[in-house]
């Protein structure tokens, strides 16, 4: 059971040597490990950090992807990768523990698993979350908590997010793996792309899981900590929701969840004409998190 671990990145030298800092320190005895850096266009010194790490350490590779997407970068991952499992984390990110990939790796011993992968923590620039952060609003910064002791399957392939994640590579090769439509595309936000793929193939059958002790760091940067940044991403949210929906709903269920988007941005407002009276600044961020992601799914749904 071989694997490559795919680390997408553009313009964040820095941030990519201490992921590769804890990468190289990974032990897997199940077969080959490889670590494949794609450089989506960066113009910054990726290329030279990344030759730092290869002197001293083989199983690292480096390509470049020219064309801008992270969906574009995880396919062209995909194509050059060598493992039989492909796992993939961010370029701000780190796996807490040395046989991370390995036990990833190690649930796909069962066949009918096609997609694996553990909870994410978050490591932040200021060592505590802010007080105007609502506990909801984690998620978009990458947090999963399930707290689960086995290997479980996740009913509704929801769940997991692509900077712990990985996928059985026979069933993802392109042009079969992640819609560049979705995704971040350069220095633009986007959302997306792992949920879609996740729900493709558990509706081909196959079972997503989650992984015990499979843990990772994912660093929040100081752009993220910003209300502004959270309504932004509350659009893109909405709009990549639709672009799944569009792709894996049916038409009732389409339009049942548009009338419960409908009745949200109603809920909102008013929650909203209470909050700003009252001054409640966490509380209110989270509204208007629900209210433009709801806006943005009912644009987008009526768009063609």
């Amino acid at each position: 059971m071989n694997c490559t671990i795919v680390i997408c990145t553009r313009n964040r030298a820095e941030s990519l040597r201490r992921t590769l800092g804890a990468v190289t320190q990974q032990q897997y005895e199940r077969g080959e490990l490889e670590i494949l850096i794609v450089d989506n266009g960066s113009t910054d010194h990726t290329g030279q950090v990344t030759e730092a790490f290869r002197e001293e350490d083989p199983r690292i590779r480096y390509a470049v992807e020219p064309i801008p997407g992270l969906s574009v970068a995880r396919n062209a991952g995909v194509t050059l990768a060598r493992g039989d499992v492909v796992a993939f984390l961010d370029d701000d990110a780190w796996p807490v523990d040395a046989d991370w990939a390995a036990r990833l790796a190690d649930a796909y011993e069962d066949e009918r698993i096609v997609v694996a992968g553990g909870d994410v923590e978050l490591a932040w620039p200021t060592d505590a979350r802010p007080d105007w952060l609502h506990p909801a609003l984690l998620p978009c910064l990458g947090k999963t908590n399930f707290q689960l002791s086995a290997v479980t399957e996740l009913p509704r392939a929801h769940g997991l997010w692509g900077c712990n994640i990985s996928f059985r590579r026979a069933l993802i090769l392109p042009p079969h793996g992640f819609r560049s439509h979705l995704g971040h595309v350069g220095e633009a936000h986007g959302a997306g792309e792992e949920v879609e793929l996740c729900q493709r193939l558990a509706r081909a059958g196959g079972r997503v899981v989650y992984v015990p002790g499979a843990l990772m760091l994912h660093a929040v940067t100081k752009e993220a900590l910003s209300p502004g940044w959270f309504r932004a991403r509350a659009w893109d949210h909405g709009r990549a929701d639709v672009a799944i929906a569009r792709a894996h709903a049916s038409y009732a269920s389409l339009w049942r969840t548009s009338a419960r988007r409908l009745a949200d941005v109603v809920l909102q407002l008013g929650a909203l004409s209470v909050l700003g009276v009252a001054r409640r600044h966490r509380t209110r961020l989270w509204s208007q998190y629900r209210l433009r992601y709801s806006l943005a799914y009912l644009r987008y749904l009526v768009e063609r």
